[in-house]
């Protein structure tokens, strides 16, 4: 009972600390920066869990690390036999560290920025990876609208962060609502980065800065991801085609296995027939199986056969020599 209400004490506890009201932000340029690296750090992570598949808390493995809708990362430990948690990865407190369950982890799981009613990812979901019984190029069109997706919410991210440098900080740093018109996407209405908010500054290098920053940053991570999902393709690719080869050939041993090994049990079974025919040779005749060899008339002469004397006489040969 006690696990139940810690989690419970957990949730209220995150949800409290998420409230935009009582965060106090920073508008400088470094916190801007690291807002814009944050959220473009969660569209990458939402990009990778469509294409490569995100279970639920029980169902990950056990060091993998998920994110809560704070942004800060938690990993899964076991803690006996059977028993596992998710711990908060913070280095502020490495003694104590703040465990939850994994019901409690799939109520502060991350989730899509975009809302689901609008287009947005649900999870858990599984890997594009894991379908079965489909070629890698039959795959490609899904993977290609992800890298699609990743593009337009890169922009937005940009886009609102462009906006949240005209914009004011007012009731709390809390977030505005900005309307994102990106050509090629779908228009929403994004929250704005409070740490971004220099209208009150008029800082114009900060403005050009955050735009430049912002651009540079989303370039090199669907760079990034481009090659990381090429790869992701050619070893998918090879694998399944080591797969159909192997299936392939299976099926041709099933289907030729009495074909080839036929002939040769017949060829085998024939031979065992010939023996029973009659031989009139001299060639057919049957010879001791262990002849003497050399070694053994030297050590025994009379295995040599005997000289019939009336054939040595009739023989017109000379006598042989005699000293």
């Amino acid at each position: 009972m006690r696990r139940p209400l810690l989690s419970l004490g957990i949730i209220v506890a995150w949800a409290l600390c998420a409230s935009p009201a009582l965060a106090q932000v920073e508008q400088s340029i470094e916190a801007c920066h690291n807002q814009i690296d944050d959220s473009l750090a969660r569209e990458q992570r939402i990009y990778r869990s469509v294409i490569l598949g995100r279970s639920s808390a029980s169902g990950a493995s056990v060091a993998e690390v998920r994110y809560d809708r704070l942004g800060k990362a938690w990993y899964k430990k076991t803690l006996g036999e059977s028993s596992t948690n998710w711990i908060l990865v913070e280095q502020s407190q490495p003694t104590t560290p703040q465990m939850i369950t994994d019901d409690a982890m799939d109520a502060i799981m991350e989730i899509d920025s975009i809302p689901a009613n609008l287009g947005g990812i649900t999870f858990p979901r599984p890997s594009y990876f894991t379908t079965k019984r489909v070629l890698t190029s039959e795959m490609v069109p899904f993977l290609t609208s992800s890298m699609r997706s990743l593009h337009c919410r890169t922009a937005i991210v940009c886009d609102v962060a462009r906006q949240s440098v005209g914009l004011t900080s007012e009731q709390g740093n809390e977030p505005k609502i900005v309307t994102v018109n990106v050509p090629g996407c779908v228009p929403l209405e994004w929250q704005s980065l409070p740490a971004c908010h220099f209208a009150e500054s008029q800082d114009q290098i900060a403005a050009a800065d955050i735009e430049r920053f912002c651009e540079s940053v989303g370039n090199q991570m669907i760079q990034r991801e481009k090659e990381i999902a090429k790869a992701l393709v050619e070893y998918d690719a090879a694998y399944r085609s080591l797969l159909q080869f192997t299936g392939i050939l299976d099926q041709f041993l099933e289907e030729f296995r009495w074909t080839i090994t036929g002939g040769i049990r017949q060829a085998a079974s024939m031979m065992g027939w010939l023996q029973g025919l009659p031989c009139f040779l001299a060639s057919c005749e049957e010879y001791p199986t262990n002849l003497p060899t050399l070694e053994d008339y030297l050590a025994n002469p009379s295995l040599l056969p005997p000289v019939d004397e009336d054939e040595e006489e009739d023989t017109d040969d000379p006598p042989p020599f005699r000293p």
